[in-house]
C-alpha cells in the first residue's frame, strides 16, 4: 500500500497535491521526485521567467509520441523527448532554459504541444509551442498556483487544465481556456480532466465518493455521472478515439502495484490489461485506437520508460531506453502519427 501512494505523487501531481500522500515518503518510489520541490525562477512574461533570458533547443521533426525526459542528475529541468512507436528515433524536441517542461499534450492538428512549465518552488503554468519550436507562450500566468495535465479539445480550440491550490490545502479545480489562454474558467472541482471525442463533455477523477473515481460531465459542469464506483482508486483516464473505451490506471490498498484497465466508456466490461508488481500508469491510445502507451518501472524500480502493447494487453514491447538515472513518462500521441 505504501509503494502506491508513495507513486501517486508522479503520475498524479508531481507536487505533494494528494491529501492521503505521505509527503516524507514519496522520493522513495516517486520516478521524477526531484519534481517536489524545484529550483526554477521567479515567474514572469508570457515566454519565460523575470531576469533571465529563455534558451530554447529545438531539434528534428516530431515523432509518434512524445514525453517528458528527466535527466539522471535528478534536476527539475525536465525537457520534451519525441520517439516512434518502434522505439526509433528518440530524440529531444523542446527544451527551455530555466523552466521545467513536463505533461506534453499534442495539438489535433499535430502542429502544438500544450504542457507545464516549473517557474519557481510556487508556480507552475501551461505553456504552449509550435513543434518547430517557434512560439513559446505561458498560457496561465497566476502566481503560487500548479496548472497541470493539459488537453486540448477535438477542435483544437480549447484546453482544459488542472489547478491546484498549494497554500490551500492542495485544493484542486478542473479549468476550460481557450487555446490561447484567453478566457480561462472554472468548470469544477476535480483532477485530470479529458476531452470525449466529440468535444461536449469532460471524463476526469475525483474522490468526492470517498476514493478516487472517474466521473464525466459536460464542459460547463453540468450533468455529473459517476462512471466507476469501486473499493480501488482509478485514475489516468482516456478515451480511445470513436469515444467507446476508457483506459485508466487502478491500485487497490491490498496490493502493492499500480495496473491499466480497459472498460466501455459507460463503465461496463472492464478488463485488466496489465498483471505486474510494478507500476504500469499514465496509459493513452493511439490515434487508430489499436495500441496503448503507458509508463512503467518494470525494468528498474524508480525508472520509469515507455511501453506499448496492443488495445487487448497483448505484444509489449519497450519503447525508451534512458541511460542512468533518467526517465521518460506522460506519453502523449501525435494525432497525425501514421
Amino acid at each position: 500500500m505504501e509503494k502506491n501512494r508513495r507513486y501517486v505523487v508522479s503520475c498524479w501531481l508531481l507536487a505533494a497535491m494528494l491529501v492521503f500522500v505521505s509527503c516524507n515518503s514519496s522520493a522513495a518510489r516517486d520516478p521524477i521526485a526531484a519534481a517536489d520541490k524545484p529550483a526554477g525562477s521567479a515567474a514572469g512574461g508570457a515566454s519565460g521567467t523575470s531576469g533571465s533570458a529563455v534558451v530554447m533547443t529545438a531539434t528534428g521533426v516530431p515523432g509518434d509520441i512524445a514525453y517528458a525526459f528527466q535527466p539522471g542528475d535528478n534536476s527539475h529541468m525536465f525537457s520534451i523527448h519525441t520517439v516512434n512507436r518502434d522505439g526509433t528515433e528518440n530524440k529531444l524536441l523542446m527544451s527551455v532554459g530555466g523552466i521545467g517542461l513536463n505533461q506534453p499534450a499534442w495539438s489535433p492538428d499535430g502542429k502544438t504541444i500544450a504542457t507545464w512549465g516549473w517557474l519557481s518552488h510556487y508556480t507552475i503554468s501551461i505553456y504552449s509551442f509550435n513543434t518547430d519550436g517557434s512560439g513559446l507562450t505561458r498560457l496561465t500566468a497566476v502566481n503560487n498556483v500548479y496548472d497541470m495535465f493539459p488537453d486540448w479539445s477535438p477542435d483544437g480550440k480549447r484546453l482544459t487544465f488542472t489547478r491546484q491550490y498549494p497554500n490551500q490545502n492542495n485544493r484542486n479545480e478542473i479549468w476550460v481556456m481557450n487555446s490561447d489562454g484567453s478566457a480561462a474558467a472554472l468548470v469544477a472541482a476535480g483532477y485530470q480532466s479529458k476531452w470525449r471525442p466529440d468535444g461536449k463533455w469532460l471524463v476526469f477523477v475525483s474522490d468526492k465518493s470517498g476514493n478516487f473515481d472517474i466521473y464525466t460531465m459536460d464542459v460547463d459542469g453540468s450533468d455529473l455521472r459517476q462512471i466507476t464506483d469501486t473499493a480501488i482508486n482509478e485514475r489516468d483516464p482516456s478515451l480511445s478515439p470513436d469515444g467507446r473505451k476508457l483506459v485508466y490506471s487502478a491500485y487497490a490498498d491490498s496490493a502493492s502495484t499500480f495496473e491499466i484497465f480497459v472498460m466501455d466508456a459507460d463503465g461496463g466490461n472492464e478488463l485488466q490489461l496489465t498483471h505486474n508488481d510494478v507500476l504500469d500508469l499514465c496509459p493513452r491510445w493511439s490515434p487508430d485506437g489499436l495500441s496503448i502507451v503507458f509508463m512503467s518501472d518494470s525494468v528498474t524500480p524508480d525508472h520509469s520508460e515507455l511501453f506499448l502493447m496492443n488495445a487487448d494487453g497483448s505484444g509489449l514491447v519497450q519503447l525508451t531506453h534512458t541511460p542512468g538515472n533518467s526517465t521518460a513518462s506522460f506519453p502523449s500521441w501525435n494525432p497525425v502519427a501514421k
